[in-house]
């Protein structure tokens, strides 16, 4: 009897602790996607506006309040090729010139005064003033795409299934056309 219930007993705390696990991961993971797509939507609607990816910031910073801060580990605001483009590995390496700005998670508490495009922003890359927000501008081809990166590293709870799982949701949106 001791037997089965020491047999029992590990099975039951292995499913347990694994549903502990999967439940915060996946919680995590929920949270990552929805920020994503909250940024992508502030980005979309504010189009060339100088502090763009400012606001976009802030609003991550809001919307990701459940997660702790730290978690958060990199963020990038890129120009896509279309809907559901990922960030060239280059960007994810940094910011490249005419393409994305990269931010980590202590620019989400930067003043507004720090971006605008000058020669020292963070948003300098890719400036929002240079972002093409008119119906026929773009070739033709209207807006520009607006895709927003967010790296987020889940610390495990339980440690069972390894330390930490990394998360990598973006969504991309067009922007919505301004007219001057």
């Amino acid at each position: 009897m001791i037997v089965e219930a020491a047999l029992t007993v590990v099975v039951f705390a292995t499913l347990l602790f694994g549903i502990i696990e999967f439940g915060t991961a996946f919680y995590d993971y929920l949270t990552s996607s929805n920020v994503t797509r909250t940024a992508a939507r502030t980005g979309s609607t504010m189009g060339s506006a100088a502090l763009t990816d400012y606001q976009i910031l802030q609003k991550i910073k809001s919307a990701a309040a459940p997660l702790p801060a730290s978690e958060i580990q990199q963020i990038i605001i890129y120009k896509a090729s279309g809907v559901g483009a990922a960030p060239t590995s280059s960007c994810k390496s940094g910011s490249v010139t005419g393409l994305c700005n990269t931010f980590v998670n202590s620019d989400m508490s930067r003043p507004s005064t720090d971006f605008g495009c000058g020669s020292a922003s963070p948003d300098r890359y890719w400036c929002p003033t240079s972002r093409v927000v008119s119906a026929s501008g773009n070739s033709g081809l209207g807006p520009d795409y607006l895709g927003v990166y967010i790296r987020v590293l889940h610390k495990s709870v339980t440690g069972m299934f390894g330390p930490s799982f990394t998360f990598t949701p973006n969504m991309v949106l067009k922007i919505e056309a301004q007219t001057p």
